[in-house]
This record gives structure tokens, C-alpha cells and sequence, in this order.
């Protein structure tokens, strides 16, 4: 065996290769990050109901999503459209793959 680790890691990259051949190794995407935030918002929503607190803590795990362009008039919106808004994040979230 090499010093420093090289010839295991090689040996790891090449077992992982041969035992998934058609499978390659893929990174988060923001799909995947979406669907998280939709799947925790949607529980979320189901364990704290329709609290102010709990539809502005869904909004925050939507806004850490690289990608998602939230409204400027979010602040202005009554809470039923707010939710409303969320319910379709978490539906079209928990509907994608």
C-alpha cells in the first residue's frame, strides 16, 4: 500500500464506479434543495397550522434557496394569499422529480 492514502482513494472512486456503473455520482442540484424546502415547509405547516410565525418561518426556508426570486410585496400580502402562495411552493415542490 502507498503512503499518504492515494491508492485507497483511487481504489474507493473505482469500487464506487464498478458497483454503480449507470448510476454516476451527482451533486445536490436546486431541484434537490427546492424539494427539501418544500417537503420541511409542508410539515411544518402540518405540526404549527396557520400561525403568522409559522407562515413567516415557511417563507424562510424558501428564501435560502439559491434561485427562487421572492416577491418584493410579500410583506404587503393578507396571510390566506401568503399561505396560499406557500401551499403552491409546497405542492409543486413535493409534486416535482
Amino acid at each position: 500500500m502507498e503512503s499518504g492514502g492515494h491508492r485507497l482513494d483511487s481504489l474507493e472512486d473505482s469500487r464506487r464506479e464498478s458497483l454503480y456503473p449507470h448510476k454516476p455520482i451527482q451533486k445536490k442540484t436546486m431541484t434537490d434543495t427546492a424539494r427539501m424546502a418544500s417537503m420541511v415547509s409542508a410539515m411544518f405547516a402540518t405540526t404549527e397550522g396557520d400561525s403568522p410565525e409559522s407562515i413567516e418561518q415557511r417563507a424562510r426556508f424558501y428564501k435560502l434557496v439559491p434561485g427562487i426570486h421572492w416577491p418584493d410585496d410579500w410583506d404587503s400580502l393578507d396571510q390566506a394569499e401568503q399561505k396560499k402562495r406557500l401551499d403552491g411552493m409546497d405542492k409543486l415542490g413535493l409534486k416535482s422529480r
